[in-house]
């Protein structure tokens, strides 16, 4: 990760960075952090049970990085429900039990808000573990099912 871009004081990424033809020297800094984070939980039912080999997919919230490696990434949650996302670069996080059959059509604005708006937000920390579990509601399963038809 990358964090943050300095030039002549000023966050680049709010600044954007512009060299004059006539610039001979530019300062620029950069700080370089690869202290990835880690997300895990549980998916539960309707009644707080385990939910085995559920499809959860964990964002980055941006969405100019949502569907970039490392920021994407699928997982099915194991026998006991539980699930891990491990190597994430800090920042926050949708996340959310995946419709596993739709294609990618699913991130366009109008559809995506269906199942971003029953998302968990999750914010990633250099070298931690943040916990989150997810619980499959009649609500998200409407949603998904209706996603599928």
């Amino acid at each position: 990760m990358v964090d943050p871009i300095i030039v002549d004081g000023r966050l680049a990424t709010d600044t954007g960075v512009r060299v004059l033809e006539e610039t001979t020297a530019l300062d620029v800094s950069v700080t370089m952090d690869f202290r990835a984070g880690t997300v895990q939980g549980k998916t539960l039912d309707f009644d707080n049970n385990s939910l085995l080999g559920a499809k959860v997919t964990s964002m980055s919230a941006d969405p100019e990085k949502r569907i970039l490696l490392p920021y994407w990434k699928e997982t099915n949650s194991d026998s006991q429900g539980a699930f891990r996302f491990g190597a994430l670069p800090p920042g926050e996080y949708l996340l959310m039990f995946w419709p596993g059959h739709l294609d990618w059509s699913v991130l366009e604005p109008e559809i995506f808000r269906v199942l971003e708006r029953h998302a968990a937000r999750v914010r990633v920390a250099p070298s931690a573990v943040a916990v989150q579990n997810l619980r499959l509601t009649e609500e998200i399963r409407s949603a998904i099912d209706a996603l599928g038809k």
